[in-house]
């Protein structure tokens, strides 16, 4: 079932710690050693902490021994292959303004900070003048709440204030992944399934069932929803020939489900027969072909 098989792939969130305002060019020696401490102190969870005005980067000693990649040599004789470089001189006619070293994001600090649930997973949280907050590569809505709630604690000693405080964690994207099993030598039909959806659930999406050429044909659906403000909004399930299938955007978790129930209806009742062979040679095409005249067959 393809609901039982769902791992989150990546959440995106939009929160900002309050009571919170900074210029990381004008960081005084106090704030930085207070810095250095939350980093260099025993059993803490920030493993680094850089911006373009902390030169050298603040790095724990549990970063620099279990962490931090140990610089690759390459060997000038070994041919490097790939796509050219582009001339960025054709796009752009200003140069990117530098702000000190130029190393990092401008107008944030970054800091590194180990997941509570899996000390291999790593994060890093920019820190805006603001206190706008920006994370790649949530897995885990508990877990970077946990972890920004322990950079605000870090905080309050930091800038000295015990005013500051994290705002509500709101999900803005979460994608997934799953799949169905396929036997071998078949793949899912693409036209079959297209067609029983858009004539017998079109009431359901946003717009019809489409086939994506430039997706390595990726059947694309879009079911629709009504939102918060009541407004009319889709969100993206992707299904590809192998049984893989990527669920994209920002919907109620109990739509999803319900459409994910409904498509499952077609994939695996054998009625619906939505699976067909792989075929492989041009004789095998032909003949079938020469059994159907109106519906187009892919091949391999």
């Amino acid at each position: 079932m393809l609901i039982n098989n769902l791992k989150i792939t990546t959440i995106t969130i939009d929160t900002k710690i309050n009571n919170i305002s900074f210029n990381e060019k004008e960081l005084n020696e106090d704030i930085i050693n207070k810095l250095k401490y939350i980093c260099h102190k025993e059993n803490s969870k920030i493993l680094k902490i850089s911006s373009n005005f902390i030169d050298p980067e603040i790095e724990s000693e549990n970063y620099i021994n279990n962490h931090k990649k140990s610089e690759i040599i390459i060997n000038p004789l070994i041919k490097k292959r790939g796509r050219k470089k582009k001339d960025l001189a054709n796009y752009y006619i200003k140069p990117r303004k530098k702000q000190g070293n130029g190393k990092n994001f401008n107008s944030q600090i970054t800091f590194m900070i180990q997941s509570m649930i899996n000390e291999n997973k790593l994060y890093n949280i920019k820190l805006f003048r603001t206190g706008s907050v920006g994370v790649p590569g949530i897995y885990s809505i508990e877990d970077i709440t946990n972890i920004l709630n322990y950079l605000v604690n870090e905080l309050k000693y930091v800038f000295n204030n015990n005013d500051l405080h994290l705002g509500p964690v709101i999900p803005k994207m979460i994608n997934y992944k799953t799949f169905f099993t396929i036997p071998p030598n078949y793949i899912l039909n693409y036209y079959k399934l297209k067609n029983l959806l858009n004539n017998n659930c079109s009431d359901l999406l946003f717009i019809p069932v489409l086939i994506q050429k430039d997706k390595n044909n990726c059947l694309s659906i879009r079911p629709k929803f009504i939102n918060n403000n009541n407004e009319k909004k889709s969100y993206l399930i992707e299904m590809f020939l192998s049984g893989k299938v990527n669920i994209k955007g920002n919907y109620p978790k109990d739509k999803m489900h319900s459409d994910i129930k409904i498509i499952e209806k077609y994939l695996f009742h054998v009625k619906y027969n939505i699976l067909r062979p792989v075929y492989k040679s041009y004789d095998e095409i032909n003949n079938i072909l020469n059994l159907c005249s109106s519906e187009i067959i892919e091949y391999d």
